[in-house]
């Protein structure tokens, strides 16, 4: 299936670069100004943003234009004490997110995040792949504090949602190019595609590239004498340029409609990156670890630090013996490692949207969805020629979920949501650490598998006793289950002796948790409104080991 995806995508693309009959249109789905009303579903009803009794930011496309954001990390410019930042070289193609300082930085599969990610209800369960390029949006709706009931996985600090333009009921597209410093190419572009009065497709691309801007110098080559080896030649010191950016994106949607009651879109995606890693400069340095043999010519200090724009991170350790102080043994071999450097990152993804009116106050919706990816990426973690720690990773990922909810309405002064939530998904975390600073030798190849489940039940109610005054009530039982299994061996695949106990072993989490949620608004006038909410979030948990199987 997703296969095929690829297909109608590489169609949506060619169709866009050729200009296509409707680009010269006008776009069908214009945005609201931000200084009109910008209606969000952030409690999965279509309400006005200024009459939501939720601590949120909604910004348009119109507003993510003006602002010239393109990725999800610009949007904290506008949302107070919200914190999007891609993170590091030793965590890849991934985005650190928090709000209100509750959040999660590290990519390992085994944690879960704390601020929860949706790209059109659909939720985004790790770290990984969560940098996204902002492409063809109608809007982003930031929730601050805990969304335990209704956006509820692992929302403890709040949660972002990323609503797409929808295939309309008019032909239509754009065209956008942008070029800047540092060879700076960025192309955006959508169609969209009336086939009938029952069905229309909108295919959207984004391509966007851009050197990087530190410097990546090979210490041996730019200083000879130095003792450190090089395989470059004199003079043609620079191996790359850090903090650039090589990424393609693709989306298509298809919206069938039969009648007035029934409409059901479905959507593919496909994105691409293949960069530098992230910028980093060394800032301090003041270490000669003794436990390498042969020593360094020159001791790992202060001359390892390149400047504001500059580093020698090798993304390579040679072979050596590690000789513990006093430890009473000639030495423990170690391999030689070696990396590239470039971050590299696929993912696609399939997503089916069935809404039902069953009667006119009562509407069924399904979301079903299936995600995945893989992602290769390295790091010499000390941003220096010395042999100190150097890590390479890969990650596989596999996610498939399913929503349903039930919205309605008693009557004009009670409407409510009910819905259950199920999740599956596995991911593999390969990685080769050569860590030559500890008290043990920490050169290993882990290949860990870590499957995970939830699942959840969720109800709210809407009640407004008066025109001015409204209370909401909900509640979320959430079941969660995770397992991750280490593989701890020496890199020509024999038993690591350091970490034996480890290798092996399965560290297990179950849990279960209710959340609620109360508020109570008024609204004095057109202008005034006041609101008072509590509210309990939930997040999974990470993997415990048994005792027995401590390192």
């Amino acid at each position: 299936m997703l296969l095929i995806w690829r297909r109608v995508l590489a169609f949506g693309c060619w169709y866009i670069a050729m200009g296509g009959a409707a680009l010269a249109a006008p776009d069908p789905n214009p945005q609201p100004q931000t200084t009109g009303q910008v209606v969000v579903t952030a409690q999965f009803h279509q309400q006005k943003l200024q009459s939501i009794p939720l601590s949120i930011t909604a910004l348009s496309a119109a507003a993510l234009e003006q602002r010239a954001q393109s990725d999800v990390a610009g949007i904290a410019n506008d949302a107070p004490n919200v914190t999007l930042a891609p993170l590091g070289a030793s965590f890849g193609v991934a985005l650190g997110a928090s709000i209100r300082g509750i959040g999660q930085f590290d990519f390992n599969p085994a944690l879960e995040p704390g601020v929860g990610l949706y790209v059109d209800d659909v939720y985004y369960p790790t770290l990984t792949g969560s940098d996204l390029d902002l492409l063809d949006l109608d809007r982003v709706e930031i929730l601050r504090g805990p969304q335990g009931t209704l956006t509820g996985r692992n929302s403890i600090g709040g949660a972002i949602k990323l609503v797409s333009k929808q295939p309309g009921d008019a032909d239509g597209g754009y065209l956008e190019a942008t070029y800047g410093s540092r060879n700076h190419v960025e192309l955006h572009g959508a169609a969209n595609i009336v086939i009938n009065d029952q069905l229309s497709v909108r295919l959207a691309g984004v391509a966007n590239r851009q050197d990087g801007y530190v410097s990546r110098i090979d210490y041996g080559c730019a200083f000879p004498g130095s003792g450190i080896p090089t395989l470059r030649a004199a003079g043609k010191c620079t191996v790359g340029e850090d903090g650039g950016v090589n990424y393609q994106g693709l989306r298509a949607a298809i919206r069938y409609r039969p009648n007035n009651r029934i409409q059901l879109t479905v959507t593919g995606d496909y994105s691409q990156s293949d960069a530098t890693p992230p910028a980093e400069v060394l800032t301090y340095a003041n270490l000669n670890n003794p436990n390498t043999n042969p020593a360094p010519s020159v001791p790992y200090d202060s001359r390892f630090i390149c400047g504001k724009s500059c580093n020698y991170a090798a993304d390579a350790q040679p072979a050596a013996r590690w000789v513990a102080v006093g430890a009473g043994f000639g030495g423990y071999p170690l391999a030689a490692t070696k990396g590239s450097d470039h971050d590299k990152f696929d993912g696609e993804g399939i997503a089916a949207n069935l809404a039902i009116d069953l009667t006119d106050s009562l509407n069924l919706e399904s979301i079903t969805a299936h995600r995945e990816y893989k992602t290769v990426f390295n790091s010499d973690d000390d941003l220096s020629p010395a042999n100190i720690g150097y890590g390479l990773n890969k990650l596989t990922h596999v996610f498939t979920s399913e929503e349903l909810r039930l919205n309605g309405a008693l009557s004009q002064q009670v409407k409510f949501t009910v819905g259950a939530y199920f999740s599956d998904q596995k991911s593999t975390y390969y990685t080769l650490q050569d860590i030559r600073y500890a008290a043990i030798p920490l050169q290993f190849v882990g290949n860990d598998p870590i499957p995970a489940n939830s699942e959840a039940g969720f109800a709210t109610v809407f009640w407004s006793p008066t025109g001015a005054l409204n209370v909401t009530a909900g509640v979320r039982y959430t079941r969660e289950a995770k397992d991750y299994t280490f593989a701890r061996d020496n890199l020509d695949g024999t038993p690591n002796p350091f970490l034996g106990s480890l290798n092996g072993t399965t560290g297990h989490y179950s849990g279960d948790h209710f959340d609620y949620r109360v508020s109570v608004d008024y609204r004095w006038n057109e202008s005034l409104m006041t609101y008072a909410t509590i509210s309990t979030g939930f997040k999974g948990g990470g993997v415990k080991l048994p005792l027995k199987s401590s390192i």
